[in-house]
């Protein structure tokens, strides 16, 4: 089905992928960088992959092409001054303690992720199906047709970029391991960014975020919103079930400051059973996640304070990637520095199999 769909260069992408890691040369992502920074180097293993990469995806980088699971180099070599890099030079290196960033729930949640994409991608859709008639044993006449109708879901892609630095010493000197701790800082800033275009994107230049997209259930707390209540969960909830959503991941989506707020709150007035249990990460006995990537400063009349609490059947979101992380690394803009300033570059989609297997409230808040 994914070759009908377009998706051949996938399969070809994760099987280059599987047979580098099979082989015994590991790649390098300091490597890389260098050798995009001083071209003088010559080819190396990272730069024919890259071309690999290009040709099994047939579109060419802006730099070169950053796989993605591939085993790293176990190299130890990243600024030696404090504050930029320079915590990082010991003799017995400890863990290193990442920056803190807000939670990635969408994958967690079980959403669809559709990597390794070339092109626009249309997945047909039924809309409505044929019905079944009851009949005598012999009807005396022909059963009425019932025809199933069809539409299609679009993915194309929407361009995004972020840029970081690092130090010519911090690449050469340091004692922590370069290829995770630079590899993992330029997935982090791009699964960020996805994560909160997934949930929340406008639609504009970004992808159209689940509380953005028309047709998901709405249930709305009042003119200038309110506190959320136990029914107003369970009314959020009977929109989706009412909807035929798929059963197998429903989840619930929400802030940390929502959440807070539920474990203080009684299901019943007086009664000491709270609406999100204290204990369990669970929601009306489904799973219940947190993040940071979902508004809590939304509009509903005199009031700029207002979460979203968003619940649904989260194997029905689709996230489609194409090709991998694209860098460019430029040794130059910021050369006076000894800094190597890295630019990368992702195309991201975000689509709803069915838009009413999601519903969300927009207007709950948490002070009066």
């Amino acid at each position: 089905m994914k070759e009908l769909l377009g998706f051949e260069q996938t399969r070809k992408v994760q099987e280059f992928v599987a047979d580098l890691n099979g082989g015994q040369q590991d790649y390098s992502v300091r490597k890389l960088i260098n050798a995009l920074a001083d071209r003088s180097i010559g080819n190396c293993l990272e730069l024919e992959i890259s071309s690999e990469l290009s040709r099994r995806l047939a579109i060419s980088p802006r730099g070169a092409f950053l796989p993605l699971g591939l085993k790293l180099a176990s190299e130890r070599s990243l600024s030696t001054a404090a504050g930029a890099g320079g915590q990082t030079v010991f003799t017995r290196p400890g863990s290193f303690l990442d920056l803190l960033r807000n939670a990635l729930v969408c994958g967690r949640l079980g959403c669809t992720i559709l990597d390794g994409l070339t092109g626009p991608v249309s997945m047909p859709r039924e809309l409505t199906g044929g019905a079944l008639s009851w009949t005598a044993e012999t009807p005396g006449g022909d059963v009425a047709d019932s025809d199933l109708t069809t539409d299609s879901v679009t993915l194309s892609p929407k361009s995004a970029q972020s840029s970081t630095a690092y130090s010519r010493q911090l690449l050469a000197e340091s004692s922590i391991d370069v290829e995770a701790l630079v590899r993992a800082d330029l997935v982090a800033i791009n699964a960020q960014g996805i994560d909160k275009a997934a949930i929340q994107g406008t639609g504009t230049l970004q992808p159209l975020g689940v509380i953005k997209q028309t047709g998901i259930g709405d249930v709305a707390i009042g003119t200038n919103g309110g506190y959320p209540t136990y029914e107003l969960l369970q009314q959020l909830e009977t929109l989706i079930y009412a909807a035929n959503a798929p059963l197998d991941r429903i989840g619930w989506l929400t802030t940390p400051g929502i959440r807070g707020y539920l474990k203080k709150t009684p299901k019943i007035s007086s009664y000491p059973s709270y609406i999100w249990d204290p204990d369990l990460p669970t929601l009306l006995a489904n799973n219940a996640l947190v993040s940071n990537n979902v508004p809590s400063t939304l509009t509903k009349g005199t009031k700029s304070d207002c979460h979203a609490i968003i619940v649904g059947a989260w194997t029905e979101l689709v996230i489609g990637t194409w090709g991998v992380i694209d860098i460019i690394v430029d040794p130059f803009r910021l050369k006076k520095q000894a800094v190597v300033e890295v630019t990368s570059f992702v195309m991201v989609d975000v689509a709803l199999k069915h838009a009413a297997s999601f519903a969300a409230c927009q207007d709950a808040r948490i002070v009066a």
